[in-house]
C-alpha cells in the first residue's frame, strides 16, 4: 500500500513512510506518537477532537495524564513551527481538546520523490472569497435530473441518520453533515465554472468583466448546462492572475470550486466590433480551444460566442426567457457587475435611472428590490417584491416567482415577522419541490425555515431544515450559501449548549467567510463565537475574536450594521474588564440607535449600557438602563441567556434597596423564563427568587432557590458561574464552606482563566484559612482583572490568634 500523502501549511506527510517534508524541503520521520497524534487529529478534522480520544488514539490507553499529553502537543507544534498563539495548524479548544484547523489537501504519492503539486482538495472549507450572494436572474427553465435525484438521495439519507440518532439521543438534534465538500460531488456531475472575463482594449468598460462572466453563465445555465453561482466565482477568483493560470492552477480551482469545466471569456474591442472569446480550459468536454464571435454589440457576441460553445461541447440549447430589450440587459448587466464588485449602492441608482425607461422590466424590478434590500431600505423592497409576485403568475415563471418569494421572506425576517416568512418559504417550496430545477431557490427557502425554527426554540427541526438546505446549495454549486448555513448550525449548536462543536463549526464557518470577503456576515458569526467561549467561561479566548472583528466594523458601511457589530466588540471587552474602552464603544451606536428607533439593536444597546454602569458602579443608572432594555425587547431571537441576565441584574440591584420591586422583577424574569427556549435559563428565575430571599432574611427560601438553580438541567459553565457568584458568598456567610467548596470545585479549571471564578476562590480560601491557596488565588483574579476591583477585605488575611 502506497498510502495517503497529506499536504497542508507547507508541509507534506507520508502516511506510509512516516515522513514529514518541511517547507524549506528538509525531510524528517516523525516519532510514533507524534505521527500518531498528528495522524488522528487530521483524520478527524471536521470536529474538534476530545482530549481522552486522543490519548486513547496515541497511545492505546486512557490513563494518560493531561500533562503528558499536552508536552506531546507542544513537541508537536514546535515540529509543525506551530508555535505562539497563531495555532494555524492544531487549535487548542479550552476545557475540551484539540481541533485540526489547517487546510489540508490529499495527493497521490509518486515513487522515489516528493509528490507534485496537489490534483484533489479534500476541502474542510469550500471556496475562497466572494462578495455577495446573488441569485443567478435567469427565468429559463432547466432539466437537471441529477440533481433532484442526488438531492433526494442525501436528503433520505439525512432523515434516516436523524431518526437513528433521534432514536440514540432524543434531547440532541444531529449536526447535518451530507454534502459536506466540493469533492463529494461526482466529477461528471459537477457544474461549470465561468470566471471574469478578461477583457482588452475597452477603455471605461470595467463592467464587461463581471457583466460578461454572468451573462454566459446564464446562458450556459439556461440551456440546462448547471453553472456555479457567480458570486461565488467572483470569489474564486479574486487575486488571481486569470490571463497566466497554468494547469495546476486551474485543476486547484475546479476541485475548489466543485467544478467540471472551467469557462475563460476574453473580451477585446476590434474597431467598432466586440469580439468574445470563450474557451475550456479545464474540465471533461469534447473540446478544448474554445470558441468566438464578433457583433457591433458586445453582449450579443457574448450570447453568440456561449451558443457555438455549447453547440460544440454538445450541452444542449439556451431556452430563451425573460426580456430581450437589448438597452435594458446592459443597464441590468452593468447593475449586476456593480453589484458583484461589492457597491450596492452604486447599482442601485443605476437601476432607479434605468425604470422610468423600463417601468414594467420585472427583472429590472427585482434587481432594484434586491438592492434596495442591501442598502437598508426595507420598506421599499417589500413593497417592490409583493407587487412583483402579484404579477408573476405565468407558467414561465416559476423560478423567478420562488427568487422574489425567497426576496421577500429576507425582508420579514429583518422584520421579525416571522409568520410571513414561513409563508413565503412554504410558497416556494411548494412551487419547487417536484421540479428538477430552481434547486438553488429550494435551498434557499429550507435554508429560512431553519433559521425560522431556531428562532422558535424548535431545534432540532432546524437541524433536519438546515440539512435540507445543506444538500441543495452544494448541489446548484453555491458553497457560499453551504458556508452561510454551517454558520447557522454553529448558532444552534451554541444555543443548545453543544459548545464544542459550536466553536469547531462556527470558526470554520468564520474563517471561509473572511476567504469569502463576506465582512458582515463573517462578523456576526465571530461575535457568535466569542459568545460560545463566553458561554464555556473562557472570555479569554472570546477576546481573541476582537482584532478580526475590529478590521470587519472598519468595513462595514451600513450604520445598523455597524452599530450592532461594535455592541458585540463591547460586549467581549466588558467580560475581560476592559470597562473604559468598552464604554466608549457603547456611546457612539447607543445614541445612533436609540435616536433612529432601531428596534432591532435598541434591547442590546440599553442592556450593555446596564452592564457597563454597573460595572463601573452607577448602580441607578444600570438599573435604569437595564429596564429600558427589558422595555425595548424587540427581538425575539434575542439570546435568552442574555435578556435572563439583564432581568437579574435589575433584581439583584432592587433588591439592595426596594425588596417589593425585586420580587416584582423576578415574577417578570420568571414570566420570560417561562416562554424561554432553552431550559438552563429557568436557573436564572430560581436565582432572582434566592436574592429577593436574601433581601427579606429568609434563609430557608434563600437556600431552597439557589439549589434549585444549582439543580438545573443542561447548565453550561457560564450558567454554573452566575449561579455560584451569588450561592457562595451567602454560604459563606451562613457558615457552610464545605457546601461552597463544593460549588466552586463544580467550575473545575475555569478559576484559573476567569476572573469572577478566581475571585470565588480567593473567598473561599480566606473563609478556610488557607493562606498558600488564598495568596495564588488573589494573584490569577489580579492578572485577570482588568480594570475590576477586587473588594478590599478580600486582600487581607487575618493573622492567626
Amino acid at each position: 500500500m502506497a498510502g495517503r500523502i497529506y499536504e497542508f501549511d507547507g508541509f507534506r506527510l507520508s502516511t506510509a513512510t512516516r515522513q514529514l517534508w518541511r517547507p524549506d524541503g528538509g525531510v524528517s520521520v516523525l516519532p510514533a506518537r507524534v505521527f500518531d497524534c498528528v495522524l488522528h487529529l487530521i483524520e478527524q478534522r471536521a470536529r474538534a477532537v476530545g482530549r481522552d480520544e486522543l490519548i486513547a488514539a496515541v497511545w492505546n490507553q486512557t490513563e494518560v495524564g493531561d500533562n503528558v499529553l499536552a508536552q506531546l502537543l507542544a513537541r508537536t507544534r514546535k515540529l509543525l513551527d506551530d508555535g505562539g498563539d497563531e495555532q494555524r495548524v492544531i487549535r487548542t479548544i479550552p476545557g475540551f481538546g484539540y481541533h485540526w484547523v489547517a487546510a489540508t489537501r490529499i495527493v497521490e504519492p509518486q515513487p522515489d520523490r516528493m509528490p507534485e503539486p496537489a490534483a484533489a482538495i479534500e476541502a474542510a472549507a469550500p471556496p475562497a472569497e466572494p462578495v455577495a450572494p446573488e441569485p443567478k436572474p435567469t427565468p429559463a427553465r432547466r432539466h437537471h435530473g441529477w440533481m433532484l435525484a442526488l438531492a433526494l438521495s442525501a436528503i433520505l439519507i439525512a432523515i434516516v441518520v436523524a431518526a437513528a440518532l433521534r432514536h440514540r439521543h432524543e434531547a440532541e438534534p444531529a449536526v447535518p453533515t451530507v454534502a459536506g465538500t466540493p469533492a463529494s460531488v461526482p466529477v461528471a456531475q459537477r457544474p461549470a465554472l465561468v470566471l471574469p472575463a478578461i477583457v482588452e482594449h475597452a477603455e471605461g468598460q470595467a463592467w464587461l468583466r463581471l457583466g460578461v462572466m454572468a451573462l454566459v453563465a446564464e446562458r450556459l445555465d439556461g440551456a440546462g448546462r448547471a453553472t456555479i453561482p457567480s458570486d461565488n466565482s467572483v470569489a474564486l477568483s479574486r487575486g488571481r492572475d486569470l490571463a497566466h493560470l497554468d494547469a495546476a492552477a486551474l485543476a486547484e480551482l475546479a476541485d475548489t470550486a466543485g467544478a467540471n469545466w472551467i469557462v475563460q471569456p476574453r473580451v477585446t474591442a476590434v474597431g467598432s466590433r466586440w469580439r468574445v472569446e470563450l474557451g475550456i480550459v479545464h474540465g471533461q468536454a469534447p473540446i478544448r480551444l474554445g470558441v468566438s464571435a464578433e457583433h457591433e454589440q458586445v453582449l450579443d457576441a457574448a450570447r453568440e460566442a456561449a451558443d457555438r460553445l455549447l453547440a460544440g461541447a454538445g450541452a444542449g440549447v439556451f431556452v430563451p426567457g425573460g426580456e430581450s430589450d437589448p438597452a435594458l440587459t446592459v443597464v441590468l448587466k452593468q447593475a449586476q457587475a456593480t453589484y458583484l464588485d461589492g457597491k450596492p449602492e452604486k447599482a442601485r441608482v443605476l437601476l432607479d435611472e434605468a425604470q422610468r425607461d423600463h417601468p414594467e422590466s420585472t427583472a429590472l424590478a427585482y434587481e432594484l428590490g434586491r438592492m434596495e434590500y442591501a442598502t437598508g431600505r426595507l420598506d421599499a423592497a417589500g413593497q417592490r417584491f409583493q407587487a412583483l409576485i402579484e404579477r408573476l403568475q405565468g407558467p414561465d415563471e416559476v423560478v423567478m416567482r420562488a427568487r422574489v418569494l425567497n426576496a421577500l421572506a429576507q425582508v420579514h425576517y429583518q422584520r421579525r415577522a416571522f409568520a410571513e416568512v414561513e409563508r413565503c418559504a412554504r410558497q416556494t417550496i411548494e412551487l419547487l419541490q417536484r421540479r428538477a430545477y430552481g434547486g438553488n431557490e429550494l435551498g434557499r427557502a429550507w435554508r429560512e425555515l431553519g433559521t425560522l425554527a431556531s428562532s422558535e426554540g424548535r431545534f432540532e427541526q432546524s437541524l433536519a431544515e438546515y440539512a435540507r438546505a445543506r444538500v441543495l446549495l452544494a448541489a446548484s454549486g453555491d458553497w457560499l450559501g453551504v458556508t452561510r448555513t454551517d454558520a447557522q448550525v454553529g448558532v444552534v449548536l451554541r444555543r443548545t449548549g453543544r459548545l464544542a462543536e459550536s466553536t469547531a463549526v462556527l470558526s470554520r464557518a468564520a474563517d471561509r467567510l473572511q476567504a469569502f470577503h463576506e465582512a458582515w456576515h463573517e462578523g456576526v458569526i465571530r461575535s457568535h463565537l466569542a459568545a460560545a467561549w463566553t458561554l464555556m467561561a473562557e472570555p479569554q479566548a472570546a477576546l481573541t475574536q476582537v482584532p478580526r472583528m475590529r478590521e470587519l466594523d472598519a468595513r462595514i458601511e451600513h450604520p445598523g450594521m455597524r452599530a450592532s457589530m461594535q455592541l458585540a466588540l463591547a460586549d467581549v471587552l466588558l467580560d475581560n474588564g476592559r470597562i473604559a474602552e468598552a464604554a466608549g464603544l457603547i456611546a457612539g451606536p447607543y445614541r445612533q440607535i436609540v435616536d433612529s428607533g432601531d428596534r432591532l439593536n435598541v434591547y442590546f444597546a440599553h442592556a450593555l449600557a446596564a452592564r457597563a454602569a454597573a460595572a463601573s458602579g452607577e448602580d441607578e443608572r444600570a438599573e435604569r438602563e437595564a429596564t429600558l432594555a427589558i422595555e425595548h425587547l424587540f427581538d425575539p431571537d434575542e439570546d435568552p441567556r442574555h435578556v435572563a441576565l439583564t432581568h437579574l441584574l435589575r433584581v439583584r440591584l432592587q433588591a439592595a434597596r426596594d425588596v417589593a420591586a425585586a420580587e416584582r422583577s423576578a415574577a417578570a424574569l420568571g414570566a420570560f423564563v417561562d416562554t424561554a427556549p432553552i431550559r438552563p435559563v429557568a436557573a436564572y428565575a430560581r436565582l432572582a427568587e434566592a436574592l429577593v430571599a436574601v433581601a427579606r432574611g429568609d434563609a430557608g427560601a434563600a437556600r431552597t432557590a439557589f439549589e434549585s438553580a444549582q439543580a438545573t438541567p443542561d447548565l453550561v459553565p457560564w450558567d454554573r458561574l452566575r449561579i455560584a457568584e451569588r450561592y457562595v458568598p451567602w454560604l459563606i456567610e451562613q457558615g457552610d464552606a464545605d457546601r461552597a467548596a463544593e460549588i466552586v470545585g463544580l467550575l473545575g479549571d475555569v478559576t484559573y482563566r476567569n476572573y469572577d471564578a478566581a475571585v470565588l476562590e480567593v473567598r473561599l480560601y480566606l473563609a478556610t484559612h488557607q493562606r498558600a491557596a488564598w495568596q495564588a488565588a488573589l494573584d490569577r483574579a489580579d492578572a485577570l482583572a482588568g480594570e475590576r476591583r477586587i473588594d478590599p477585605a478580600l486582600r487581607k488575611f487575618p493573622e492567626p490568634r
